[in-house]
């Protein structure tokens, strides 16, 4: 008489949940004399901005997909980030997770609210404005 031999259930060890390391945030790149480089995306607001004057996101986004910009011709999120966010909160946690300054936090560009043209509501808009300190940095990055 054969007697069913029973093996025991070995249990598999559950596959390790993969998870991405993240990366350590990359700090913007000094120059040789220690100032901050700037990047590309923001060199081309810069341009823009000192194109225009003073001027809204949308319009800093159009002038910079008339400048051959292909990344603006199908969205305008893409300067969130380079730019920065109206929002100060949103601006720095922005900044950490990307590891770059903000035009707006190097002081190379300031916000301005304005009232909106045609309304009596008192609601405002959001315009931006190269500054001294960013038409050089504009000027040593070109």
């Amino acid at each position: 008489m054969s007697e069913a031999i029973e093996t025991p259930a070995v249990e598999t060890p559950k596959a390790a949940k993969a998870t991405k390391a993240k990366k350590p945030a990359k700090a913007d790149k000094p120059s040789a004399n220690g100032e901050k480089v700037l990047g590309t995306p923001q060199v081309r607001i810069l341009k823009a901005l000192t194109k225009l004057g003073r001027a809204t996101r949308a319009q800093i986004n159009a002038q910079c997909a008339k400048a051959g910009f292909e990344t603006a011709k199908k969205f305008s999120a893409w300067m969130a980030d380079p730019l920065g966010q109206n929002d100060p909160k949103s601006r720095k946690a922005a900044e950490a997770k990307s590891g770059r300054k903000s035009l707006l936090t190097l002081g190379f560009v300031k916000m301005i609210e304005l009232p909106k043209p045609d309304t009596d509501s008192g609601a405002t808009e959001t315009w931006f404005e190269a500054t001294a300190a960013g038409r050089k940095a504009l000027a040593k990055a070109e």
